[in-house]
């Protein structure tokens, strides 16, 4: 992430924890259900069953929520915070989404 350098990486990991891991898996995940036949159940079914047991990082990522929200609350009284955050807001991958829409919400 390009926040490391910018800011701690205490910092960065209790906001995105796991999140590196979790975007490795969809890329393989997603390339597993593109070459499903027609994405047909079984298909689908099968890379569920075949991918089940690395859906369980997501409860890494769920647990560090409330860490996550500290994290960002303590860095939003931040001007440098406030402006890497704008500039992200107006990147293309962003598609005009603020940070909370990429945190979980409760």
């Amino acid at each position: 992430m390009a926040a490391k350098g910018e800011f701690k990486a205490e910092t960065v990991n209790a906001m995105f924890n796991n999140v590196d891991t979790i975007v490795n898996f969809h890329r393989i995940f997603l390339s597993e259900l593109s070459a499903t036949e027609n994405f047909s159940v079984d298909g689908v079914a099968k890379c569920f069953l075949k991918y089940s047991d690395f859906l369980k990082m997501y409860t890494i990522y769920v647990n560090g929520y409330t860490k996550a929200q500290h994290a960002y609350n303590t860095l939003s009284v931040s001007n440098k915070f406030d402006q890497f955050l704008a500039e992200r807001h107006q990147s293309e991958k962003c598609k005009g989404l603020g940070i909370m829409s990429f945190l979980i919400m409760p």
